[in-house]
């Protein structure tokens, strides 16, 4: 009888043991199941918020060794595949054919897409020529010495395989002596070809 009693606290005393061992690993493979999820979500979060986004970036399109124009955007979201950007805070120079800066604008919002250099500037934009060609080649545009020549449009478009800028949504071209006003423009990227369509009207001004 006592060997029996031996045997059969024994044997409970394994089965306890195998049930804790399993309880045990039960809840260790629990935890894992619900912290692995949510580490993989906070890495998802941590690239969509940070992993893609880039501070200060500047993009410069060039032609040989010409240098055509150059965009700086404080922030630059890419998307997922690198091919194109939002960018936001923008600035840049349009140069003319001895690389000095020649035009220079700024907006609050554009876009980037790589396939062709092909930008969209909006939510303002702003143009402005600029007065002296001796601007330092690295200046922004907001420290760019301007002149009176200034065009502002909702929107305006441009790739590298063009050298020419369409604006449009009401477009107002000032300077010195007026402004002229129009739904539409198109202007070279050296400002020396401008044609305007849809509702045009210039104001001039006489000098007293």
């Amino acid at each position: 009888m006592k060997a029996s009693r031996k045997v059969l606290l024994i044997t409970a005393c394994i089965l306890g043991a195998v049930l804790i061992a399993a309880v045990w690993n039960t809840r260790q493979f629990s935890l894992e199941s619900i912290q692995a999820p949510s580490k993989n979500t906070a890495k998802e979060r941590n690239a969509d918020e940070t992993g893609l986004v880039g501070e200060t970036v500047s993009f410069l399109v060039t032609e040989g060794d010409r240098k055509k124009w150059k965009i700086i955007a404080q922030q630059a979201i890419y998307a997922e595949d690198r091919a194109s950007a939002k960018l936001n805070d923008v600035n840049g120079v349009f140069f003319n054919a001895a690389g000095k800066p020649l035009l220079t604008f700024t907006a609050p919002k554009g876009q980037y897409t790589n396939e062709n250099n092909a930008v969209t500037l909006s939510g303002g934009v702003v143009v402005q020529s600029v007065e002296s060609e001796t601007v330092d080649k690295d200046q922004s545009a907001d420290n760019a010495a301007v002149s009176s020549n200034k065009l502002t449009a909702p929107t305006m478009v441009w790739d590298a395989s063009s050298d020419y800028v369409q604006a449009s949504g009401g477009v107002t071209l000032t300077f010195p002596n007026g402004q002229t006003q129009a739904d539409r423009c198109k202007f070279s990227l050296d400002f020396s070809d401008v044609s305007f369509s849809g509702r045009v009207r210039s104001q001039l001004v006489t000098p007293d």
